[in-house]
């Protein structure tokens, strides 16, 4: 009993010391609306559609490399969305992130991801026994998706923590319905949030 209480302090106290080091070296913390549409940016009439509610996301950075005017970063995400009739997708995304600073106000980045997207049919799933349909449990489908994005940061006056972001990605999701003869498709996600620098 005692090696097993000893284990859990030294466990709660260990991750307590990483966390409090991982904190000290986040550069922010974001949150925001986006817009997903199926297609390719700019390209069709499901570019930018407004006919569904936005996907919800978070996300933190920490600081690979910093110059004078620019700065690489590590990005971890967490966005969930619903496709209207199609499905429900929840996703984990880590990217690297290229920033550069002309000024003091602006800044121009330019995100490369490799993420992990889980989704869910927007409707109920049958599966066939004999001659009859029968529900079957949606486990929802594992994907990959590769991104790459580019937009802006403007912050709220010059000694504000505060910044607004706007910022475009192409996401490429794989494999999509190879069954079909589809293995991949483009997806298409317009974000807009408030990011509260850290350190």
């Amino acid at each position: 009993m005692t090696k097993w209480l000893v284990t859990l302090v030294l466990i709660v106290f260990s991750s307590g010391v990483v966390a409090q080091r991982l904190s000290e070296r986040l550069s922010y913390l974001e949150v925001g609306l986006f817009v997903h549409s199926v297609g390719t940016p700019f390209i069709g009439e499901d570019f930018l559609d407004l006919d569904h509610p936005p996907g919800f996301f978070a996300s933190t950075s920490f600081p690979i490399r910093v110059r004078d005017k620019w700065q690489t970063d590590y990005k971890l995400l967490l966005a969930g969305y619903h496709q209207r009739d199609l499905h429900y997708g929840f996703q984990l995304d880590n990217q690297i992130t290229q920033s550069f600073k002309p000024g003091k106000i602006l800044t121009l980045e330019a995100p490369v991801g490799l993420g992990y997207l889980h989704t869910f049919d927007d409707a109920p799933t049958y599966s066939i026994d004999g001659s009859q349909y029968k529900p079957r449990r949606d486990w929802g489908k594992p994907q990959l998706t590769l991104s790459v994005g580019i937009g802006f940061v403007i912050q709220l006056g010059r000694s504000s923590p505060l910044s607004l972001f706007v910022q475009q990605q192409v996401v490429v999701v794989v494999p999509y319905a190879p069954k079909s003869g589809i293995p991949l498709f483009t997806h298409s996600r317009t974000y807009l949030g408030i990011r509260r620098t850290i350190n």
